[in-house]
C-alpha cells in the first residue's frame, strides 16, 4: 500500500532525526505524481530557515538535488534536464552523492543514468544532524509547507552510506532490469548487507512516518489517505506471480501479498489478515495456554 498526499495539506515531518553530517548520501524513492510541477520529495532544513538540502522534482520532469553545510552555504546544486518524470505514472529516482569524488553526483531515473549539470559541488560536509526532515514538501522560514507533493509515495530510502549505482549489482538491489520494484528486506537491511539505513518509509498513510531506519520517526501532518502501491508491470519472482508487491508483516517478518495485509488498529502494525488480532483475541489465546488473566 502507498500513501496519497495533497500539496500543502498532507506531508510528513521530523525534527533533528539524529542523522550524521556527511559528504555522502544515497536515496531511492518510488512515487507517482498527479501533476507536473516543482514538488519536493525529501528535504532537510534548519528551523526558521527556508534554505534546504534535498531532492525535488522539476516541472519539466527533471530532478534537482541540493546540499548545504552547517553555515547554510550552498555546497551542492545539481539538476538534470527534462528526464521523463511524467504525471500519473510510477517512477523511481536514485540519487548518489559523494562530494569528495571526481563524479560527485549520480542520478538514475527508472534505472537509467541521467545527465546532470553540477553548478555547485564543493568538497565539504552536508548538514543533517540538526536539520529537520520533511517528506512530501519543503518548509519556508515560517515553518509552513511549500512545494508540496501531490500524488502517491510508496517507498523512501535514505542513507549517508555511499552506494554506487554505477555498479550493476548495487543498482539491482533497488530496481530490476524491467523496472520492477525490488523488496529491500526487513527494515530495508538487504542493500547494506544487514545494516538499516537512516530512513526507510514504506507503510500505509497512518504509519508512513514510522521510520524503519535508525533515525527517529516522522510526524504526520494532515490526513494522508490510502492508495494502492505500484502495480507489477510484469510478473517476476521478486513480486510474485499474483502481480502484486510482497511486503513483510510487521509482526512476524513473513512476506505476504499486498492485498493480504491489513492495518491492525490495536497495535498500528501492518500485518497479514491471518495474524490480525484484537485485545479479546489475546485474552482468549492466553486462556487456551493455561494462563490466568485478570480483568479490571
Amino acid at each position: 500500500m502507498a500513501t496519497q498526499l495533497t500539496a500543502g495539506t498532507n506531508y510528513y515531518r521530523g525534527d533533528a532525526l539524529k542523522i550524521a553530517d556527511s559528504k555522502t548520501f544515497f536515496a531511492s524513492l518510488w512515487f507517482k505524481q498527479d501533476t507536473a510541477a516543482l514538488q519536493a520529495l525529501l528535504n532537510f532544513h534548519n528551523a526558521g530557515s527556508s534554505v534546504t538540502s534535498g531532492i525535488s522534482i522539476l516541472a519539466n520532469g527533471g530532478v534537482t538535488v541540493t546540499g548545504r553545510n552547517a553555515a547554510e552555504t550552498l555546497i551542492l546544486a545539481s539538476t538534470t534536464p527534462a528526464s521523463g518524470l511524467t504525471a500519473a505514472a510510477w517512477h523511481n529516482v536514485i540519487v548518489a552523492v559523494d562530494l569528495a569524488d571526481a563524479e560527485p553526483v549520480k542520478i538514475y531515473i527508472n534505472g537509467t543514468k541521467a545527465t546532470e549539470t553540477n553548478t555547485t559541488a564543493t568538497d565539504d560536509t552536508i548538514e543533517f544532524s540538526t536539520d529537520h526532515l520533511t517528506v512530501g514538501a519543503s518548509r519556508n522560514s515560517a515553518d509552513a509547507a511549500v512545494n508540496g507533493f501531490t500524488g502517491a509515495l510508496d517507498e523512501i530510502y535514505f542513507t549517508t552510506t555511499y552506494i554506487n549505482p554505477d555498479t550493476a549489482a548495487e543498482l539491482a538491489r533497488f530496481i530490476g532490469l524491467l523496472d520492477e520494484q525490488i523488496g529491500l528486506g526487513h527494515q530495508a537491511r538487504n542493500p547494506l548487507d544487514g545494516t538499516r539505513p537512516d530512513v526507510f518509509l514504506t507503510h500505509g498513510p497512518g504509519n508512513f512516518g514510522r521510520n524503519e531506519g535508525t533515525a527517529d520517526d516522522l510526524a504526520t501532518v494532515g490526513a494522508p489517505t490510502f492508495t494502492f502501491g505500484r502495480p507489477a508491470a510484469i510478473e517476476t519472482l521478486s513480486r510474485g506471480f499474483w502481480g502484486e508487491e510482497w511486503r513483510e508483516s510487521e509482526r512476524s517478518g513473513i512476506p505476504f501479498r499486498e492485498s493480504r495485509l491489513v492495518l491492525e488498529p490495536s497495535s498500528g502494525l501492518e500485518v497479514a489478515r491471518r495474524e490480525f488480532s484484537t485485545d479479546r483475541d489475546e485474552i482468549n489465546r492466553r486462556r487456551r495456554f493455561g494462563h490466568t488473566v485478570f480483568e479490571f
